[in-house]
């Protein structure tokens, strides 16, 4: 039994569920809108229920997955250094492989560089802000305008 199968159980019971507790309350029929009470909860429970049953076999599938793709890693690693080539060579195993290339960048050169991206963001940030507030101001001025403009019709008439 597969978690999709328990899913559409539950759905198909849910569905059932909701005629009956109508059929059963409009009728004054109490055997009826029990049972649909009771088709409501098995199909609510059913969903949480197969979640957490079927979690641990996915978890399993998946760390065995993870374990054979760190062994097939090593293996292949292990095989380019028997080869002579390293990908720092910037040679691919694959044609079709275009993951970025791992840097053997030293600590203090990544903290050059984010240091440096962040003083860039800084300055954009207060760039932006100065041409906000540039803004602002000139909106209040063009308000000043029209309102003097509007005194000064009013003063004429």
């Amino acid at each position: 039994m597969s978690k999709m199968w328990v899913n559409g159980i539950a759905l198909v019971l849910l569905i059932a569920s909701l005629p009956l507790i109508s059929i059963g309350a409009t009728q004054d029929n109490p055997a009826l809108w029990w049972a649909g009470l009771g088709l409501l909860v098995v199909a609510g429970a059913a969903i949480p229920v197969s979640r957490y049953a079927f979690s641990d076999d996915a978890d399993e599938d998946d760390d065995e997955d993870s374990e054979q793709d760190k062994a097939s890693a090593d293996d292949e690693s292990e095989q380019d250094e028997d080869e002579g080539r390293s990908d720092d060579e910037g040679e691919h195993r694959d044609a079709g492989d275009e993951r970025p290339q791992q840097g053997t960048d030293d600590p203090a050169e990544l903290r050059a560089r984010a240091h440096e991206e962040r003083a860039a963001a800084h300055r954009e940030r207060a760039r932006v802000h100065e041409e906000l507030a540039a803004a602002d101001e000139e909106q209040a001025h063009a308000q000043e305008r029209r309102t003097d403009d509007t005194k000064e019709e009013e003063e004429s008439r």
